[in-house]
């Protein structure tokens, strides 16, 4: 799944780096601790975990602050690792003011599990 979604915004970002014209573009990558936010960054940016400029990875919370990661092959896309929504430094509650949720023009939602409408709905 990683690697077609790298197909993916590798082929957008090749059509569209002209039109762009270097206007930077960042992509946060948000969900709860320990999905694989991290993990999902380094595979776009065709690293694994223990390459040099890696994202660091853990099945615990390991990113504690926003840290932003350069696309190889386009460096106007900035991919910023967000701290998992949730967790003790970043309540639910105050998650998007402290992440500063304005400053991002998309988000890719990781999830550990299948996301369908019925889960969304209230229930009568």
């Amino acid at each position: 799944m990683f690697y077609q979604l790298y197909l993916v915004l590798s082929d957008l970002q090749c059509h569209q780096r002209q039109r762009l014209g270097g206007v930077r573009v960042n992509v946060a990558v948000i969900g709860i601790s320990g999905v694989g936010k991290s993990s999902f960054i380094n595979s776009v940016r065709g690293l694994t975990a223990d390459d040099l400029g890696a994202a660091p990875v853990g099945v615990t919370e390991t990113t504690t602050d926003i840290k932003a990661y350069t696309h190889p092959e386009n460096p106007s896309v900035m991919l910023w690792d967000i701290p998992g929504v949730g967790t003790d430094q970043f309540p639910r509650a105050e998650y998007l003011q402290l992440i500063k949720v304005d400053r991002y023009d998309f988000f890719v939602i990781i999830s550990a599990t299948r996301y369908v409408k019925a889960r969304t709905e209230r229930r009568n």
